[in-house]
């Protein structure tokens, strides 16, 4: 099966279709009929969506999503293993000098995927790091868990994207949970998280899709590159996004 995706924000929207029936994903389902039309403007043509088997589909040539497993995953490679960083993942063409990871999948298509799975994208998550004192949202249908894996020289390795950047000041690693998805956006017909490359962000940035909510994330200058929890320089690696159960909501 085939599908074919359009994906666009203002608000955030995606609408999903067949030739003449709603896509089928899940067990799965994603009906076009309950999404609201897009200017026509706004639409921005997403790449080609294949079921692999049942609930697991390849979205482009390198995106896996697995609704069953609730896992998204997809290459990179490790990209920095000392120094500063304010990125966990960016773009090849994106901030490489300060990214822990760069991947050649480009970030409209994880967007996708990560609406195709019905991640919801958290309000005003990013504007709440900047508080000062920072409201308490509710982020558990957006929240990430995020795993890293590669082959090492004595046999598979792994490890949570969290482990892997270290706060220089208070020696702790990035907070377990901290990475929730708050979607990029259109600025006109530009998707910005495609302009800049910037994908998951240790320090916020509002162009990234995912951000960390670890309470330093609004700090530029403290995080620091975790050598020992690292693959080595260039090594290719898998990263796994698992994404939380989708809320059912009750009707009385």
């Amino acid at each position: 099966m085939t599908v074919f995706v359009t994906i666009f924000t203002r608000p955030l929207l995606l609408v999903c279709w067949l030739a003449t029936t709603p896509v089928v994903l899940a067990e799965d389902t994603v009906d076009s009929a309950e999404q609201p039309e897009a200017p026509s403007k706004a639409k921005q043509l997403a790449p080609k969506i294949e079921k692999v088997s049942p609930g697991v589909f390849r979205v482009a040539e390198d995106i896996r999503l697995d609704l069953k497993s609730r896992e998204i995953s997809f290459p990179a490679f490790s990209n920095q293993v000392e120094g500063l960083v304010e990125y966990a993942l960016v773009h090849e063409n994106g901030k490489t000098h300060e990214s822990l990871f760069r991947t050649k999948i480009n970030p409209r298509n994880l967007q996708t995927t990560l609406l195709l799975a019905r991640v919801e994208a958290a309000k005003g998550f990013v504007e709440n790091l900047w508080k000062e004192d920072r409201e308490k949202l509710d982020v558990s249908s957006s929240r990430l868990e995020i795993i890293v894996s590669w082959k090492g020289e004595d046999g598979p390795r792994e490890g949570s994207l969290e482990s892997m950047a270290v706060n220089a000041t208070t020696k702790k690693t990035i907070a377990a949970g901290s990475f929730v998805f708050n979607g990029s956006r259109f600025v006109e017909d530009v998707f910005m998280a495609e302009q800049s490359g910037s994908i998951i962000a240790v320090y916020a940035d509002d162009t990234a899709m995912v951000n960390s909510g670890d309470h330093d994330s609004n700090n530029d200058d403290v995080w620091i590159v975790r050598k020992e929890a690292m693959p080595p320089l260039d090594h290719p690696v898998t990263l796994t996004l698992k994404f939380p159960q989708k809320k059912v909501t009750s009707q009385d």
